[in-house]
């Protein structure tokens, strides 16, 4: 189920990529993928696209319909317009070390040149309260996860748009609030930019 999942929404970023290049409305675009689960949909689909980066930083790998909680069991071959970052040790991931990540390798999505489009995957499944997450991850810092990408991209002058991913909480509000506070930083960062 999860495996279909992720692959299935990989895809979905891809086909909505192929359509815009398909009207000329751009010729470059970038995914980063922060669901819970590594992306390896979008990367094997990006291995056909030189004109895709895709980046995926992620807690948890599922591969062959097997679940690995532990990221370091399990190593994927990066291409030249894909990468992964494992958030390891998985077991001790907090804060520090997923801002760390996302400030150290959000710039690789500009190593061909700015892409005309960000699609960015808001996984609410790294949260620490869901059942498939080993990260020690809160709302806020997946909040401030949040606004780190946004403000990237409105560094950049990037256009960004984000889908909801993973979630598997029995309470779904658990999951509700990690969205909701995404649109939060979304609009906070934005709007900020407009009042300057």
């Amino acid at each position: 189920m999860i495996g279909a999942s992720v692959i299935e929404s990989a895809r979905y970023l891809v086909v909505a990529l192929e359509a815009l290049r398909a009207e000329d409305k751009i010729r470059k675009a970038a995914i980063l993928d922060m669901d819970l689960h590594y992306g390896n949909g979008t990367a094997s689909l990006a291995e056909s696209r030189p004109w895709l980066r895709a980046l995926s930083i992620y807690g948890n790998d599922y591969w062959k319909n097997q679940a690995y909680r532990d990221v370091r069991k399990r190593h994927h071959t990066d291409g030249s317009n894909h990468f992964s970052v494992p958030l390891v040790p998985s077991g001790e991931c907090d804060r520090h070390v997923l801002f760390e990540a996302v400030n150290r390798h959000l710039s690789w999505l500009l190593q061909d040149g700015k892409p005309d489009i960000l699609l960015y995957q808001a996984g609410a499944d790294p949260l620490a309260d869901d059942p498939y997450s080993p990260l020690q991850l809160a709302h806020e810092d997946l909040e401030m996860r949040e606004r780190m990408v946004f403000e990237f991209a409105r560094g950049e002058k990037i256009p960004v748009a984000w889908v909801l991913a993973g979630g598997y909480c029995r309470e779904i509000e658990k999951i509700v609030r990690v969205h909701l506070n995404t649109a939060q930083a979304c609009w906070e960062v934005f709007s900020a930019e407009k009042h300057r």
